[in-house]
């Protein structure tokens, strides 16, 4: 029989003995919590597996699809994004919808923004990501401060504080 890890999310509130919180199957735990912090949010998702190494994904929240295939130089037909191909391609997306946050905190319209993304696989084993490169393509803006604070924002995206710190990530951004 095989064995897994498992990881949740605990999200805890505070009571008068303690604190008590819902635990990674529903049930309701006492004391403190397994991990150091809160989530804030939880997303939740199916994967099935089609055969011929493809999957298809299910958004839970909004029912969108999406489907991957292993890459041919890994047995696949490479006629979808592999799953590493989405690992490089939500750093950049990640990185653009900060920005964009950013961008209408600021009053700037971040639209027509673009990014270029290349994954290199390590080429030592285990099979990995070794790199991601992103080049970030923004629309004009003259303010060197606004550009600043949304370039600072999309720096900070949640994938990149999420990737491990052995994927070297290589991240341009210019304003055409």
């Amino acid at each position: 029989m095989g064995s897994f890890l498992f990881f949740s999310c605990v999200v805890q509130e505070k009571t008068k003995g303690g604190s008590k919180g819902t635990g990674p199957l529903g049930g309701v735990f006492k004391g403190r919590s397994p991990l150091s912090g809160a989530c804030l949010y939880m997303s939740k998702y199916t994967v099935s597996y089609l055969g011929d190494l493809s999957t298809e994904c299910v958004h839970e929240g909004s029912g969108a699809r999406l489907r991957t295939d292993a890459p041919k130089d890994n047995r696949g037909k490479g006629e979808e994004f592999s799953p590493t191909d989405l690992l490089a391609v939500s750093l950049a997306s990640c990185i653009l919808t900060i920005m964009g946050i950013a961008a209408q905190g600021v009053g700037f319209d971040l639209r027509g923004a673009r990014a270029e993304v290349e994954k290199e696989m390590a080429k030592e084993s285990p099979r990995r990501v070794g790199r991601i490169g992103v080049k970030i393509f923004c629309p004009p803006c003259a303010d060197l401060e606004m550009r600043k604070k949304i370039e600072g924002a999309g720096l900070n995206c949640p994938v990149h504080h999420s990737l491990h710190p052995e994927i070297r990530q290589e991240i341009q951004i210019s304003w055409e």
